[in-house]
């Protein structure tokens, strides 16, 4: 018996033949990966292109049920068609694994399960939401939370279950577990939470938004301190599941540490996408896998999740097993990313604000007068601030003393800054008019650590090393400046969020209820022109690099004059713009290899679709950079790839000509200056503007 078996390669190429026949354009996303023992090699999809194409191998009469993948309504969701036949394979793989993963730790098949995931009649498009409804149907002892009710719903539930086993397991998302901390502290309820000999806690999804996400110590402390004061043992374990896949995996220990066993359905594949092959035993790669499930869209599909796989047990030899480390850098919004919203919502109306000084204050007597102190190099640790962020930073407080006289209009009010979580500095400027307008409290909240992020945590330190060492700045205006890491909408005068447009929208949604002026500032892309300036092509690599290539006014395009002569400029560019992202990456101690590799095969996929090596010769790849030349590209074919010029930044940058630029690929881009002072224009206003007193 060879490695792979258990695979049918013959209905893979088939699917592949068949939908390639119904969308053509999917022909150029396959991506080849050679797996030994196999003598062709084997097509991928990526995962994100679930997004864009209806990957369904039947006619559309014989659609059953369409999951869509949970993000926020501006995204564009995954959505993924199954016949009846796909649902009854779906139901009996998905019963199978979960029978499995508790025969693992001991549980009985009629233990409770107390589902916080809605029901599928709130859920309709949620795959989770159907797999518990599925576990119901199979018999399993499954109870669901009514969410309209709480908390007395879930004590209710909680009651009656106990009165059946003094054991339970609790099936939610990160998310949902947070909300219930929050609830029993809210409602000063704990006593209304029965005891038991064993609580089962289940976790899945719900770490992936871009608003609020936790990595997995700090889902375990939040189930720990959650559930341990409930039970005299807890199990705390993990789900792996997306509304791509149609099976499982499921945590093969407790306390649940990021190893993962498949369903039998289910192969798993670490992929180097450098090599197009399979990583080296326990190699760490992108996690892929062919799911024998997937019988009515795709089997073979490539995540944007990164993970390794563990050895076989000679116990367990049918057990295909993985260790799930993250998710890549430039992955997609995916997961339980709906359940962000509940979270806001809930803290905007119950949380108690939790103020933390993580640093000590720097021991420095700064007045208004004494600007020049901290404009000194020393002045930043250089463990913590790269030569390129301090002169980013000491560009943006040069000009702190050169505002004009201001009224005093928020003379004694309290406003909150919600931080960006791409670059330490955007409070600085509006945090420094505040004070000249006589607020004498700001409170700055910090952005949470993402886990698809491996720069976030730094941000976050530089971040809380500024506020720290600038506090006695503010105190000579009269103005107390304080960290928070958890806070209230309530007792604000005045409120500030830097964020996505989704984070925004629902900040405004949540002021609204009270007396909070609001102001929001969420997505906004940036471009900038080429000029036959000597300087315009360091000045703009200077500009694409600026705080790692991620503030919100990073230019994501760059037009070339007409007039340019641009063979020199290009190389000139490249050079400084590769130059100055790798001491970046190399500062920060991160990998540049594993940045931008599915934008990569994004962009290579749509480029080929008007020419089949126009991917490969229209992206320059420097060591820590790439350039995508979109220049000579006529106004159809601008069209047919429809690049999301969104993916730039963090490294990535599109070039193209400025008689491109009223094409609709580029809609929506603005030229807004990338390095504002702060009497400037920030996104069409000035800093005075924007928080005027209404």
């Amino acid at each position: 018996m060879t490695q792979h078996s258990h695979i049918n390669f013959d209905i893979l190429e088939r699917q592949k033949n068949g939908l390639v026949e119904k969308i053509p354009a999917l022909k150029a996303f396959f991506v080849d990966i050679f797996l030994s023992g196999v003598s062709k090699p084997v097509p991928f999809l990526p995962l994100r292109v679930m997004r864009d194409f209806a990957l369904f191998t039947e006619p559309p009469a014989h659609i059953a049920k369409t999951f869509l993948s949970s993000g926020s309504t501006q995204a564009t969701r995954a959505q993924h068609s199954f016949t009846h036949a796909g649902l009854e394979a779906y139901a009996l793989g998905a019963q199978n694994g979960f029978q499995r993963f508790l025969k693992r730790f001991g549980m009985p098949s009629n233990t409770p399960l107390l589902s916080l995931v809605p029901h599928p009649n709130e859920w309709s498009q949620s795959s989770l939401a159907h797999m518990i409804e599925m576990f119901h149907a199979q018999n399993f002892n499954v109870t669901w939370v009514d969410n309209s009710s709480l908390p007395s719903s879930l004590f209710d539930a909680l009651a009656a279950l106990r009165v059946q086993s003094d054991e339970i397991i609790i099936f939610g998302t990160s998310f949902h577990h947070l909300l219930l901390q929050e609830l029993l502290a809210a409602n000063s309820a704990k006593a209304a939470f029965p005891p038991f000999r064993r609580i089962a806690v289940i976790d899945t999804g719900g770490t992936k938004g871009r608003t609020v996400a936790f990595r997995v110590d700090e889902v375990r402390s939040i189930l720990t301190n959650l559930y341990l004061p409930f039970a005299q043992e807890t199990l705390f374990l993990s789900e792996y599941g997306m509304c791509e896949l149609a099976s499982q995996a499921w945590s093969m220990t407790s306390p649940h540490g990021g190893d993962f066993f498949c369903n039998s359905t289910l192969t798993p594949f670490a992929i180097d996408l450098g090599g197009s092959s399979p990583c080296e035993t326990t190699g760490e790669g992108f996690l892929a896998f062919i799911d024998r499930n997937n019988s009515d869209s795709y089997m073979a599909l490539l995540t944007e999740d990164l993970g390794y796989l563990l050895p076989k047990s000679p116990s367990e030899s049918d057990l295909a097993a993985f260790h799930l480390v993250g998710r890549s850098p430039d992955s997609s919004l995916k997961g339980c990313s709906l359940n962000v919203k509940s979270h806001f919502q809930f803290l905007s109306k119950s949380s108690p604000a939790v103020v933390t000084h993580f640093l000590p204050k720097i021991s420095r007597d700064i007045s208004s007068s004494q600007l020049e102190e901290v404009l000194k190099k020393d002045f930043f640790p250089a463990e913590l601030f790269p030569s390129e962020v301090i002169n980013d930073i000491t560009f943006a407080l040069k000009s702190w003393n050169k505002i004009p006289p201001l009224e005093r209009t928020r003379e004694g009010e309290c406003a909150l800054i919600v931080a960006s979580a791409n670059i330490p500095i955007t409070w600085l400027h509006p945090a420094r008019i505040l004070a000249a307008m006589g607020v004498s409290k700001i409170v700055l909240a910090l952005p949470s650590l993402r886990q698809e992020d491996p720069l976030s945590a730094l941000i976050r330190s530089q971040t809380i090393y500024l506020a720290n060492a600038l506090q006695p700045l503010f105190e000579s205006f009269n103005t107390t400046l304080t960290l928070q890491s958890a806070f209230s909408l309530s007792g604000f005068d005045f409120a500030l969020v830097f964020g996505s447009d989704e984070t925004v929208q629902n900040f405004k949604k949540w002021t609204s209820e009270g007396n909070t002026q609001y102001v929001g500032l969420g997505d906004v892309r940036n471009a900038a022109v080429a000029t036959n300036h000597s300087d315009s092509a360091q000045q703009l690599a200077s500009a694409c690099s600026a705080f790692y290539g991620r503030g919100c006014l990073t230019p994501l395009v760059i037009f070339i004059q007409n007039s340019l002569d641009s063979g020199p400029w290009d190389e000139l560019f490249k050079k400084e713009f590769d130059f100055k992202m790798s001491a970046l990456f190399n500062h920060a101690k991160l990998p540049f290899n594993l940045f931008h590799r599915h934008d990569l095969l994004e962009i290579k996929a749509r480029l080929n679709l008007v020419n089949s090596n126009s991917g490969d010769s229209r992206i320059f790849a420097g060591k820590s950079s790439l350039v995508v030349d979109l220049r000579k590209m006529s106004p159809e074919k601008l069209s047919v790839i429809n690049i999301d010029v969104g993916l730039a930044g963090g490294g990535l940058v599109f070039l193209a000509e400025e008689n491109q630029m009223s094409h609709a690929l580029f809609k929506g881009l603005t030229f807004h200056e990338t390095q504002p002072r702060i009497a400037d224009l920030h996104t069409g206003k000035t800093w005075m503007d924007w928080l005027q007193k209404i």
